[in-house]
């Protein structure tokens, strides 16, 4: 648990390996939330938002001290962590779903609650059954020694943190005139289809496509993470094509036509990454191999082909939840996106990034494309299955 850049672990099992109700755990958290505001810690958390290699320098120096040392294994043991964050100062309507989604990614910066995470850790939230109230333990506070040294590397890490909250421009679309139901209707794969508006919207903003990242689960393989499916293919630049392109005249049933094949091609990809059939990965670790083993790169690596089609102006993901929520992630490159959906039964959740510092990018445009990108392909359909 993280209150007001403290740590406390917290049990969620009881000595006959029960786990604790949802009682038990507002008993807990209430111990833990009038511990914390007793004292007033260096956000010692800040220091995991840095570059990798920065971390990993910081790193060794917190866990020099032996106390420092078990307190960070603890929260590496964590099954995982809760943030129990500071209120923000209240804004409009239309800005809050904006914010909150720019809290949960990086915490709003040191000012706020960005010193109140461990970026290491993957953060989850669970339910469970309600039994009988037994007495608790007291969680257990981990403390941390703070050094000049270590001082230094927190107010090092705040710098970066505040440039890159300030830098990341951060959109929510909740587009609710549709969900996942009407692409299921005319037999088209949502995801698929929600990828296809995706191309629609970056084409027409920008009169190109892009290499475009879309995150697959490796979970049927054991220690399995990720995988890449390349949603602009061959199929997916003739349907955005064929819908903006006035001079050809296309006619409905044909564009209709395309992004079926173009829906079918990427579900075919999809399906060949989950299987373990990428390319990504498997050019990744040859990559690695090569670094790790002092040779020269191969050839392919250095060719300027590969480095653009590695260039991922688009990097997205589908998070599916039963929840009426929105995830979000940060573009992958400098003067790309991020794209975040949850499809709904009859709406969408986006959350769309970019870069402040980058001019050719804007995050809430791109997201007003995507909406109108979505309801001309609703239209297409319909008129397409009227005409039928």
């Amino acid at each position: 648990m993280y209150v007001f850049f403290q740590f406390f672990v917290l049990d969620v099992y009881n000595s006959d390996g029960s786990p604790l109700t949802v009682d038990q755990l507002y008993v807990q958290l209430e111990k833990i939330w009038n511990t914390s505001l007793q004292t007033n810690k260096e956000p010692i958390g800040i220091l995991t938002s840095n570059h990798r290699n920065t971390w990993g320098k910081a790193y060794n120096n917190l866990i020099k001290d032996k106390t420092n040392k078990e307190s960070v294994r603890a929260i590496q043991k964590s099954i995982f962590t809760v943030c129990l964050d500071a209120p923000k100062p209240r804004v409009s309507d239309e800005m809050y779903h904006n914010k909150v989604a720019a809290q949960m990614l990086h915490g709003g910066g040191s000012r706020w609650n960005s010193g109140n995470r461990w970026f290491d850790k993957t953060l989850q939230r669970t339910e469970m059954v309600r039994t009988p109230m037994v007495p608790l333990s007291m969680p257990a506070k981990l403390r941390f020694n703070i050094t000049p040294e270590i001082k230094k590397d927190i107010e090092k890490a705040k710098q970066n943190m505040n440039i890159m909250v300030h830098d990341l421009d951060v959109r929510v679309l909740n587009f609710s005139h549709f969900g996942r139901k009407l692409p299921k209707s005319h037999k088209l794969g949502p995801d698929a289809f929600i990828q296809m508006a995706l191309q629609l919207a970056y084409f027409r903003m920008y009169q190109t496509c892009c290499p475009t990242y879309e995150s697959a689960s490796l979970r049927m393989f054991k220690l399995g993470r990720t995988e890449a499916i390349r949603s602009t293919t061959i199929e997916s630049f003739q349907f955005t094509q064929a819908m903006d392109d006035p001079s050809k005249n296309v006619p409905n049933s044909e564009k209709a036509a395309l992004l079926e094949k173009a829906v079918k091609v990427h579900r075919e990809h999809t399906y060949m990454a989950i299987h373990g059939q990428g390319i990504e990965r498997h050019m990744l670790g040859l990559k690695m191999v090569a670094i790790e083993d002092l040779t020269s790169l191969p050839e392919i690596f250095m060719d300027t082909s590969f480095a653009v089609a590695t260039h991922f102006n688009l990097y997205t993901s589908q998070v599916g939840s039963k929840t009426d929520c929105v995830m979000c992630i940060g573009p992958m490159v400098p003067d790309g996106y991020g794209i975040c959906y949850n499809p709904m039964d009859d709406h969408i959740n986006f959350a769309v990034t970019a870069f402040n510092s980058c001019e050719e990018t804007n995050a809430t445009k791109l997201s007003r494309f995507i909406e109108d990108a979505l309801l001309d392909m609703k239209t297409l359909l319909e008129q397409v299955a009227k005409g039928q």
